[in-house]
C-alpha cells in the first residue's frame, strides 16, 4: 500500500487525471483478469464507439499511459471460458463511466485478433491517460457465461499499467477523475462530512456516504511523503559549471527564458525557469496560482536579452525537446534550441511551445514520466548552456 501512496502525491498535481497506484514499465505490457459475477456490468458501446447495442455485459477496466506517441497494439492473447468466449475491447481517452458508453470513446474491436478475440492498433499519445475497457461481445451474463482473459499491449514506449481497483473510492467498479480522483484530493486536504463527497459520488456507487467513504480511506493510508525526484537523461556536453535549479515544494515549471549564446550560434546561452504555485480551492480543485517566481540564471546573457516561452494559461511544463550540437571545432557540445512540452492540469491534450534557437543538430526528446511535471533543470553551464537534464517530479 506504501507505493500506492507515493502515486496518489503526485494527483495533487494532476487532479484531472485518474488516481492510481505506482506504475510498472515495461516494454510490452500484459496482464489477466476474469469476467464474471459480481463484476459491475454495462450496456456496453457499439462498434466503432456507436449507440449501445442492447447487450449486458460484464467488464474490467484498465488504465494506462504511455511514455511515447505512436502506434500501439492491444491484443487479447488468451481468453478461456466454460462456452464459447468472445472478447470485445473498448478503448477510452481520460476517462470512462458506463453509464456514458460513448462519452470519451476512442476506438472498439470485436474480432480483429486470433481466432474472434479482439485486437486494436492505434496512435496513442504520451502523457495522455487511457482507459481499457474489456467486456465480451455478446455472451451475457448467465452461469456459464464465465471468461479468463490475456491482454497485452505493445508499441515503441514504455506502457504504465495503473492499479485502480484499489483507488475505486466509491465502490462502483470505475476509477473517474472527476469522483474518486476528487475525493481522494479532499481528503488529503483535510475535508470530511459533506465536503468530502458533494458532487463526488459516482453512479452505481457501493460506498455513497461521508462516513462510509471515510471509513475506507482511512484504510488506504493516503498520506504520502513527498515524491521522489526524477531525472530525465542528460544532453550536451562537459564544459561549463555544474548547476541546479528547482521550483519550491509548492510550484511547478510553467515557462522558460532563454537568452542567445555569444558565440558559436546558434545556441542558447542562458535561461531562467519560471514557476507558478499549485493552489487548491476549497473543494479540492487544482490550479495555478500567481504571482510567477523566476529562478536565477542559468549560463549567461551576454549574447543578448532573454524570451519568454510560455505555457498557455492554466497548463505546466512536462518536459523538453530540442537539440544539440558540437562547438569548437567537435571539443564540446552544447545545447542548440529549446522547445516547451505544455500539458494542461485539467483535461487537454499537450502542446509543445516554441522552439527558441535554430538547427536540428543532434534532437534531443526529454519527457518528464507519466503522472509527474517538471520541477527544474541541472547539468552545466558559463557563457553558453553546456547541457541539462529534466527534474520532475
Amino acid at each position: 500500500m506504501k507505493n500506492a501512496t507515493l502515486a496518489l502525491f503526485r494527483a495533487l498535481v494532476w487532479a484531472a487525471l485518474l488516481v492510481a497506484a505506482a506504475p510498472v514499465f515495461a516494454g510490452t505490457t500484459s496482464w489477466s483478469g476474469r469476467l464474471q459475477n459480481p463484476d459491475p456490468t454495462w450496456a456496453r458501446v457499439g462498434d466503432s464507439c456507436g449507440p449501445a447495442p442492447g447487450n449486458i455485459e460484464w467488464f474490467d477496466t484498465q488504465t494506462f499511459s504511455v511514455d511515447a506517441s505512436g502506434s500501439y497494439t492491444i491484443t487479447m492473447i488468451a481468453s478461456t471460458g466454460t462456452l464459447s468466449p468472445d472478447g470485445f475491447y473498448a478503448l477510452y481517452e481520460t476517462s470512462f463511466s458506463p453509464t456514458s458508453p460513448q462519452t470519451h470513446c476512442k476506438a472498439t474491436d470485436d474480432d480483429s485478433g486470433p481466432g474472434i478475440a479482439p485486437e486494436l492498433t492505434i496512435n496513442l499519445q504520451a502523457g495522455f491517460t487511457y482507459v481499457l475497457v474489456t467486456t465480451q461481445c455478446c455472451d451475457g451474463t448467465l452461469s456459464g457465461e464465465e471468461m479468463n482473459y490475456t491482454n497485452q499491449i505493445s508499441g515503441p514506449g514504455n506502457v504504465a499499467l495503473t492499479s485502480n481497483l484499489a483507488m475505486d473510492v466509491d465502490g462502483n467498479g470505475v476509477v473517474d477523475a472527476l469522483t474518486d480522483g476528487l475525493m481522494l484530493l479532499r481528503w488529503q486536504f483535510g475535508l470530511r462530512g459533506a465536503g468530502l463527497i458533494a458532487g463526488a459520488v459516482g453512479l452505481a456507487a457501493t460506498r455513497s456516504t461521508a462516513p462510509m467513504i471515510e471509513a475506507y480511506l482511512t484504510t488506504l493510508d493516503v498520506s504520502p511523503p513527498p515524491p521522489a525526484v526524477v531525472l530525465t537523461e542528460k544532453v550536451g556536453g562537459t564544459g561549463g559549471n555544474p548547476y541546479v535549479r528547482s521550483c519550491d515544494a509548492t510550484s511547478v515549471a510553467v515557462g522558460l527564458i532563454a537568452s542567445p549564446g555569444l558565440f558559436e550560434g546558434p545556441n542558447i546561452g542562458g535561461v531562467v525557469i519560471v514557476c507558478a504555485p499549485i493552489v487548491f480551492g476549497p473543494l479540492g480543485a487544482v490550479a495555478l496560482g500567481v504571482p510567477a517566481t523566476n529562478l536565477a540564471l542559468v549560463g549567461d546573457t551576454a549574447g543578448g536579452a532573454g524570451s519568454p516561452l510560455s505555457c498557455a494559461s492554466g497548463s505546466v511544463i512536462t518536459g523538453l525537446q530540442g537539440s544539440t550540437k558540437p562547438v569548437f571545432g567537435g571539443a564540446d557540445t552544447v545545447v542548440e534550441n529549446l522547445t516547451l512540452q505544455c500539458t494542461p492540469v485539467s483535461p487537454g491534450a499537450t502542446v509543445l511551445v516554441g522552439p527558441f534557437g535554430a538547427g536540428n543538430t543532434i534532437p534531443f526528446n526529454l519527457p518528464c514520466p507519466a503522472g509527474t511535471v517538471m520541477r527544474g533543470l541541472e547539468g552545466r553551464a558559463d557563457y553558453l548552456l553546456d547541457s541539462m537534464r529534466v527534474r520532475c517530479q
